[in-house]
């Protein structure tokens, strides 16, 4: 069965509080949508920024087509000129679509880049499946996370003055404290993976937040206050 993103279809990518001088740019995670982000979103209007959803086809699809269509998107944006810093924040799968968006392009005014439960070392789930199951050589999201994260890795980002924050959740959705392995976990990507990025990081927090929890919490849009302020959680 293939599952389309909330709301996809029809959803229009525009700029939020576009009158804010400074530029937040979300994007969503695999299986998901710019619905998802919503309270996200609407925290960091009411936080005087303007704000830009993403909005990515990731149930399905060859990450080449997926990087052309945020790219299309970005072309409305016009970076250096209208705002005085851009921001990124990527949830789950979307910090490796932006981290890939962010290898490719330099962005004027790019300053922070915060990801929230990215699997940047990979899931046990994900190194087990795809140990068994071959999804070809063009890494679809649907199946080929492994692949897509060798891409985001290969290459350094464009703007080298891009400072990264890694934010991790240790509270699985269930009751259960973690993995078979021993790691904490957020129900979806271990606690040490969604930390392990090592380019141009300088900070990062573990929360007691569940996968979803990390894009819907007040205590999580406070931390990126205090990142986006002081480079720092």
């Amino acid at each position: 069965m293939i599952q389309l993103n909330e709301k996809t279809i029809g959803w229009k990518t525009t700029i939020e509080n576009p009158k804010s001088d400074t530029l937040v740019i979300l994007c969503h995670g695999w299986r998901s949508g710019p619905a998802k982000i919503k309270h996200l979103a609407m925290f960091l209007k009411k936080n005087k920024f303007a704000v830009y959803r993403l909005n990515l086809s990731t149930t399905f699809g060859a990450v080449s087509t997926i990087v052309k269509q945020t790219e299309k998107q970005l072309t409305e944006i016009r970076f250096g000129q209208d705002y005085k810093k851009v921001h990124f924040i990527g949830h789950s799968f979307g910090g490796i679509i932006t981290k890939i968006i962010l290898n490719n392009n330099k962005f004027a005014n790019g300053d922070k880049y915060i990801t929230l439960g990215t699997p940047w070392g990979g899931t046990s789930l994900s190194k087990k499946i795809e140990s068994k199951v071959n999804f070809g050589d063009d890494p679809a999201l649907f199946g080929n996370g492994l692949k897509l994260l060798k891409i985001a890795l290969a290459n350094r980002m464009a703007n080298p003055k891009i400072k990264i924050g890694l934010i991790g959740g240790n509270k699985p959705y269930i009751d259960k404290k973690s993995l078979d392995n021993g790691e904490e976990w957020d129900g979806t990507v271990p606690s040490k993976s969604a930390l392990s990025l090592t380019e141009n990081v300088v900070d990062r927090k573990v929360v007691h937040l569940n996968h979803t929890e990390l894009i819907n919490n007040t205590l999580t849009g406070n931390m990126i206050l205090k990142f986006f302020k002081n480079g720092r959680f």
